[in-house]
């Protein structure tokens, strides 16, 4: 449970954290006494060296915090900023200016599917935004996600995600983003766009809102990874979360 604790402590404000233990060990002649120690604690990185799912938990986490680390750090909690339809799932939001960052935390010990609520704000009237526009979302067993609301994305805004994101810069010309959720999920975001978006790949739905210059797109996660070319200069990619 490495990934749902370390983000209830960053949903909570705390901004210094490290893990006991980080990586297993071994310790030969310990104190001088013929003893070996082994130390191994279940760590990301395991005593032979193996790396397992806990690792790539705090090395998505690790990602994000190299992203979104700084506006994070200085985010304010907003109480009934954000909401769940499903009692079972819980919604806190934190916002730093104009960018914001959803917890979203699965309670029941169970898989749960749920609709979200929440204040936009980049919007001087604080509309809220509900997501998905079609079906709902799906949370696992005691998961905990962290999702981002309007944080600048090269060109662009990336106005939210129901997926939780992994990676976002530029390959020559082309700027790119990379999601991820478990396969099987519906994945809904949303991007900034002042005309009509042209999007290449296949998508569960999209939408234009030429009102908030808003392009909400949707597709299901698969046992690979999909691509969407947007605007012939963003490539999203989103990955099955195991990858």
């Amino acid at each position: 449970q490495l990934s749902p604790l370390t983000k209830t402590v960053i949903e909570q404000g705390g901004t210094f954290y490290a893990y006991y233990m980080g990586f297993g060990g071994t310790n030969f002649e310990w104190a001088a006494k013929d003893l070996t120690t082994t130390y191994d604690y279940a760590a990301p990185i395991r005593e032979p060296g193996g790396l397992w799912g806990k690792y790539y938990e705090a090395r998505g986490i690790s990602m994000a915090l190299g992203m979104f680390g700084e506006q994070l750090a200085r985010a304010d909690m907003q109480p009934g900023a954000a909401d769940s339809t499903n009692p079972a799932v819980s919604a806190i939001q934190r916002v730093n200016g104009k960018s914001g960052f959803l917890f979203v935390r699965e309670n029941n010990n169970a898989e749960q599917q749920f609709k979200l609520t929440f204040v936009d704000p980049g919007s001087p009237s604080h509309r809220m935004i509900s997501a998905p526009r079609e079906g709902q979302l799906s949370i696992g067993a005691r998961q905990m996600k962290m999702m981002t609301v309007q944080v600048p994305l090269g060109g662009n805004t990336l106005r939210y995600s129901t997926a939780e994101v992994l990676a976002h810069g530029l390959t020559l010309d082309r700027e790119f983003l990379i999601l991820y959720d478990a396969p099987g999920r519906l994945v809904e975001f949303a991007i900034s766009t002042s005309r009509e978006p042209r999007v290449e790949g296949d998508t569960a739905y999209r939408y234009w809102d030429p009102d908030f210059e808003t392009s909400v797109l949707a597709l299901q996660v698969g046992t690979s990874e999909k691509t969407l070319l947007y605007h012939d200069h963003l490539q999203v990619i989103v990955i099955p979360r195991d990858k």
